[in-house]
């Protein structure tokens, strides 16, 4: 009996010990290439996270440039707006001058007068001239702001792509 009992045991154990043997080499087949993607993911958010970092960085760089070129294209429009207001004020005051002066009837007055309108003529005059310069200056601002605002919206289109980079799915190796 324990002749039969050898070859027996031999011939049930045999195949059971393979299948246990080849599960266990998929289960280690698996479990080598699970570890390899977390390799991958691993190298791959160790290049792209500096990256973003970066970018964070620059963005809030550029939103304070964004900031800063607002601000003074702001402040450029209030001149001149303060500029165009005392413009009218001056010529309102150089016609009520012109009033007088046609009106007037003493010399010294009228002479007085007619001074009067000839430095508010120069006063417009430079006035002018100074909106102009203020003028260029607000297009140049409006320029600047555009630009600044381009490089930032390029900047979170960089930042968009590296996210990206970080969602997509990792190619799968052998």
């Amino acid at each position: 009996m324990r002749q039969l009992l050898v070859p027996f045991l031999f011939a049930v154990l045999c195949p059971a010990w393979a299948q246990a043997q080849s599960s266990s080499d998929a289960l280690m087949q698996t479990l080598i290439s699970e570890v390899r993607q977390l390799r991958l993911a691993l190298e791959r958010s160790t290049i792209v996270v500096p990256k973003i970092q970066m970018t964070l960085q620059r963005v809030q760089l550029q939103q304070d440039a964004v900031s800063r070129a607002s601000r003074d294209l702001d402040a450029a429009r209030n001149q001149l707006t303060r500029s165009a207001d005392e413009q009218m004020h001056l010529s309102v005051e150089m016609k009520r001058a012109e009033a007088v002066v046609a009106q007037e009837q003493d010399p010294l007055r009228r002479k007085d007068f007619e001074g009067r309108v000839a430095a508010l003529k120069t006063s417009l005059d430079q006035m002018a001239a100074t909106q102009a310069e203020q003028r260029v200056r607000e297009g140049d601002l409006g320029v600047r702001l555009n630009y600044e605002r381009a490089k930032l919206e390029e900047l979170n289109d960089r930042l968009n792509t590296l996210e990206r980079s970080l969602d997509s799915p990792q190619p799968k190796q052998p």
